[in-house]
């Protein structure tokens, strides 16, 4: 703007148009910029590759987790909370404010001295016994030690999630979600039963109170390897 223009223009419009550029003013008209730091911990990458990325104040943003092989995508980390173990390998979040994301890859199979952060992995193995499944699935899965997993047995049409067995104790009747910490290698079992194996106790004690509200009739096989006595025993 040359000089004569400068002159010309009233003192009033020019303190005007400086502090239209101002920040403050930029981030009344909402055109702030924030930043968004991915990383990855392990054997794997993101898309977007990791490094520092500038968006608009309220942009959306879609990341995904692609482990090397051999690794498995484990959970992510946003400003410094963990989400859930296990989880989808896409997230999608608001850059409103900046914000740090980290892509957490372990192996897929426990390996002696690896170490996640200082954090070693140890396994989890779930097996239903009886009509019914969990969520995750059948099968082992890895976890960085001391996390928490969550598990739920899903009965079949005609049974019910009789209870829970973990490191081959049995935990009694309960509810159908479990959490388990995983500090070391575990073994649980969901056991499921025929709606008419189970009938209430007649007694003094009410359905609920200690581990005799409901009862196995006894003398009727399983299946899958349990032995549906009173006792519910397993099978050698």
């Amino acid at each position: 703007m040359s000089r004569k223009l400068c002159q010309a223009l009233p003192l009033g419009l020019l303190l005007a148009v400086a502090l239209l550029f101002t920040p403050n003013v930029l981030s009344l008209l909402g055109s702030d910029t924030y930043t968004l730091t991915i990383e990855a911990v392990g054997s794997g990458t993101t898309s977007p590759p990791p490094g520092v990325y500038t968006y608009t104040s309220g942009q959306e943003v879609t990341v995904e987790a692609i482990p090397d092989e051999g690794y498995i995508f484990y959970q992510w980390e946003l400003d410094g909370q963990r989400l859930d173990p296990h989880g989808p390998s896409t997230i999608r979040l608001y850059v409103d404010r900046d914000r740090v994301l980290k892509a957490i890859f372990i192996p897929k199979e426990p390996s002696d001295g690896y170490d996640a952060g200082g954090s070693n992995i140890c396994t989890l193995t779930i097996y239903v016994v009886g009509n019914g499944s969990t969520n995750p699935p059948e099968g082992t899965y890895t976890y960085l030690q001391g996390d928490i997993a969550l598990i739920k047995a899903i009965p079949d049409e005609g049974y019910i999630f009789y209870q829970w067995e973990l490191d081959g104790q049995r935990l009694g009747r309960g509810s159908p979600l479990i959490e388990v910490e995983v500090n070391k290698n575990h073994v649980l079992r969901a056991l499921f039963v025929k709606k008419e194996l189970v009938e209430p106790l007649k007694g003094t004690q009410s359905p609920g109170e200690g581990d005799t509200g409901i009862d196995i009739k006894s003398g009727i096989s399983g299946e899958r390897g349990w032995n549906l006595t009173s006792n519910l025993s397993l099978v050698a």
